[in-house]
């Protein structure tokens, strides 16, 4: 019995910390986003209003995990150019998609842009 409970701590430690880490990966990603058009912390929560603290810890990823697919949708949209983003010109469509993630995020905006 107590074999099983240690084996269950170990699982649930080593859940946490594969979260944590994807956490950190999916920051990383969108500073990369961020960057690559040469946008600062502000703009970017500006643009999805937000505060700037904010964007700093998704990015860092201390709250990346808690970031809803609504969230990075919007920072997709926020890290393209040209700004303002033409989604006020598409039609509006739902998507399939369960989990939230940048990369389900951006798969969902590529979509949305080869499919007007």
């Amino acid at each position: 019995m107590a074999t099983a409970v240690r084996q269950r701590d170990w699982d649930r430690k080593r859940m946490e910390a594969d979260l944590s880490q994807i956490a950190v990966e999916e920051g990383a990603r969108l500073r990369q986003r961020r960057e690559a058009i040469e946008l600062s912390i502000e703009d970017l929560a500006e643009r999805v209003n937000v505060d700037s603290s904010w964007i700093r810890d998704v990015e860092s990823g201390r709250t990346a995990g808690d970031v809803r697919m609504s969230q990075w949708l919007s920072l997709v949209w926020a890290t393209r150019e040209p700004w303002p983003d033409d989604r006020k010109n598409r039609s509006h469509k739902k998507v399939g998609y369960v989990g939230s993630s940048l990369a389900g995020a951006e798969d969902i905006v590529r979509q949305w842009l080869k499919d007007p």
